[in-house]
């Protein structure tokens, strides 16, 4: 396929209908670069209007997502002076950036929350908060054994970004998404008990595995697969009302 992306933070394929896409590294290095997210989009775009592509499959891979990789992020956008304040959350002395990586990010989680075929989101490692949203945007969603979710915005005194208390409420109600959000992390296990999760899965073939999955559930036909999407995604409409009201909250 013409339209496929590959770089150094991105590799896709397309086999048996299901289109694949690896985050492989740094990804918060990848939002904040516009040519690279702007490629990305639009081979998101491209694989919707595919009428040979039934679903797409996001991979996050081994340590692309993870709590070093956003600490280092942080860190080097962070202002060096800046002390730390029970009433105020950090300043940052590279203020584009970071309102780049969160609108990048918000942009691309409503492009997944809209996407019409089926969407698979997969985790062989540690998601931090930010990303985490980004996650819970698949129909179906798998995670290795040893994945876990950390809200890291807690230890940085940050928001929750990346739509996570939007999906959080939606998915399990007020009162679970509070105590969660104020936690330091879920292991995949707890994440599957509360149903955050489809399918857990162990790190040796993970890949297989989650493929096989997306394969039995889009054997249905195409016009089935697409008006079962456009309805379940009537659920999220709210979700780009959800973000302006965080752009006004923390003027971003």
């Amino acid at each position: 396929m013409d339209y496929l992306v590959n770089n150094d933070f991105i590799a896709s394929r397309i086999e048996d209908r299901v289109a694949t896409v690896r985050f492989k590294n740094d990804i918060f290095q990848f939002l904040i670069n516009l040519d690279l997210s702007n490629e990305f989009a639009d081979f998101v775009e491209h694989t919707e209007n595919d009428k040979n592509i039934k679903a797409l499959m996001l991979i996050f891979e081994l340590g692309c997502a993870n709590e070093i990789n956003y600490g280092n992020f942080l860190n080097s956008i962070f202002e060096k002076s800046n002390d730390s304040y029970e009433y105020s959350q950090p300043n940052f002395c590279e203020k584009n950036t970071r309102f780049r990586e969160i609108n990048v990010l918000n942009k691309l989680i409503i492009q997944f929350a809209d996407y019409n075929k089926l969407l698979a989101a997969c985790t062989m490692g540690n998601l931090v908060t930010p990303i985490i949203g980004a996650f819970l945007t698949g129909d179906i969603v798998f995670a290795s054994e040893k994945s876990k979710f950390l809200f890291e915005h807690n230890k940085y005194g940050l928001h929750p970004s990346g739509a996570l208390p939007f999906f959080l409420v939606q998915y399990l109600g007020h009162h679970k998404a509070a105590n969660i959000l104020l936690k330091d992390e879920l292991s995949s296990k707890e994440a599957f008990e509360l149903g955050l999760l489809t399918r857990v899965f162990p790190e040796n073939d993970f890949e297989i595995h989650c493929l096989s999955e997306v394969k039995k559930l889009i054997k249905v036909r195409s016009c089935t697969l697409k008006s079962t999407k456009q309805l379940l995604n009537f659920s999220r409409a709210s979700l780009s009302d959800y973000f302006e009201y965080e752009t006004s909250l923390l003027n971003l």
